[in-house]
């Protein structure tokens, strides 16, 4: 009997050390599939990201080139403001000058 109870505990323990053994492998794969999962993910948002930064700074930039153009277009140069603000002057001393001779 000793001999059988023997064998039955090695085979016990084989039984404990190979579900051992497939636990630690299934752990292992586990862990592997969710970091690649994780790495992937974080990848695609990276590059996502990256596009938007393009699209966004391109964007930008269009709004800007947009916007220097309408100011060409339709705002006056500095000179032509300083021409407007003499003519203005000019007319407000003239102004001035008759109001003060009316009695």
């Amino acid at each position: 009997m000793s001999e059988a109870s023997n064998t039955n505990g090695r085979s016990e323990l084989f039984r404990k050390e190979g579900l051992l053994r497939f636990l630690l492998g299934l752990i292992v794969t586990v862990a592997g599939i969710v970091t690649a999962y994780h790495a992937t993910i974080y990848g695609l948002k990276a590059d996502i990201a990256a596009k938007a930064d393009v699209a966004i700074v391109s964007t930008i930039d269009n709004r800007l080139i947009h916007i220097e153009a309408i100011l060409t277009e339709r705002v006056a140069t500095k000179a032509e403001l300083q021409q407007v603000r003499d003519e203005l002057h000019r007319q407000l001393l003239t102004i001035e000058a008759k109001l003060q001779m009316l009695p």
